[in-house]
């Protein structure tokens, strides 16, 4: 039987979950996302489209912190 070749999906966190996780205020890490310095997964269409984390990604950043 051949090898699992499925990409695994990213286990992903609202922008609230990602703020408890950095001790950061939610509107902050808007912020930060805009100025380029918290990386996000993906942007939900829309001028207030919501952001969606990684959560291995906001784990580094909240260990490296």
């Amino acid at each position: 039987m051949p090898k699992d070749t499925q990409t695994q999906v990213p286990d992903l966190i609202p922008t609230k979950d990602a703020a408890a996780m950095l001790g950061l205020h939610v509107s902050t890490v808007v912020r930060r996302v805009q100025a380029g310095e918290i990386p996000y997964a993906v942007k939900i269409p829309g001028d207030t489209g919501a952001y969606l984390f990684d959560r291995k990604v906001i784990e580094k950043l909240a260990k490296a912190a």
